[in-house]
């Protein structure tokens, strides 16, 4: 993914921040769909 960024002359702080961003919201939509599974099926985890 840098040496993508750095070949297509995108800059690399603004490609390695939504690199970021994009793992941060995964993350989290992922840690949030245990509760929700868990309220909504009753499954034990």
């Amino acid at each position: 993914s840098l040496v993508l960024a750095y070949l297509s002359g995108m800059d690399v702080r603004k490609r390695i921040a939504m690199n970021l961003l994009i793992i941060t919201l995964a993350v989290s939509v992922t840690y949030a769909i245990g509760p929700a599974a868990k309220s909504l099926w009753e499954i034990s985890v």
